[in-house]
């Protein structure tokens, strides 16, 4: 019963970082209201500020985990944050409002995904569902991002940012029941979260690519595609790698204990 109760909590916690960013994004649109260049500064600020705590809960869960040694249940999070600091990163290069040079912004958010990288090999070492978590984050927060992405300049399509709530609701039941379930409805579960992420890329492009074209500009879709699909499977692919690394080792490990005995 214990451990049912533990299994619950942790699936809880793992679920919850789509949830905040998603919702995030939809309040701040909620109370802008519309375009954003109609709306007074008061509004543009209140909006900010309260669209900012749940990345402030996120950033917090992300440094706990850092400290804890990142615990089972901060997976999820530790995705969730990578992605978020490159979305930031590349914002604010796009703003030109970045301290750094362009080249050095690409500089930092290529050693972010290195880190990135290198954090997933810790789950992978204790399976591929667990390293999934972490694809997981990394790729629903890339794709949920969009939703906001299409409520800026030059587009300000404000209501399509409302979805992002209801969207991180529904991957977070689905990472719930992820981490609640075995192998094959795991795997259900990812291709469910793949097709849900393409469907997500797929709707903002049809937002984008008017102004694309009529800027001559090609669409972003298929590397978009791409880039989300790439990111949702390194975890389990990781995950399946270091399962024989993994029992190599333990068993060497348990050879120690036994030549110190």
């Amino acid at each position: 019963m214990m451990n049912m109760f533990h299994r619950k909590k942790f699936a809880l916690l793992s679920a919850l970082p789509p949830l905040l960013f998603g919702s995030g994004i939809m309040t701040t649109w909620l109370i802008i209201g519309g375009p954003w260049y109609t709306v007074s500064r008061e509004r543009i600020i209140l909006s900010l500020i309260v669209g900012l705590i749940p990345a402030g809960v996120l950033a917090l869960g992300g440094s706990c985990a850092l400290i804890k040694g990142i615990p089972n249940w901060s997976y999820t999070w530790i995705g969730t944050d990578l992605m978020g600091v490159v979305l930031a990163i590349q914002a604010l290069a796009e703003d030109r409002s970045y301290l750094l040079s362009p080249t050095a912004d690409y500089i930092v958010i290529g050693l972010i995904m290195l880190a990135g990288l290198l954090l997933v090999g810790i789950p992978a070492l204790r399976g591929w569902q667990q390293a999934g978590l972490v694809s997981i984050g990394l790729s629903t927060i890339l794709s949920i991002s969009n939703l906001h992405l299409v409520a800026v300049g030059p587009f300000h399509r404000y209501e399509l940012a409302y979805l992002a709530g209801p969207l991180g609701l529904l991957i977070a039941v689905l990472l719930y029941f992820y981490v609640c379930g075995k192998g094959p409805a795991c795997i259900g579960i990812l291709l469910g979260i793949g097709t849900l992420n393409l469907g997500i890329a797929t709707l903002a492009n049809q937002v984008w690519q008017p102004w694309l074209s009529a800027h001559g500009k090609p669409s972003p879709l298929l590397p978009l595609m791409i880039f989300s699909t790439l990111l949702l499977c390194v975890g389990p692919i990781a995950g399946v790698i270091g399962k024989p690394l993994n029992k190599y080792l333990r068993l060497r490990k348990a050879d120690e204990l036994l030549i110190k005995k």
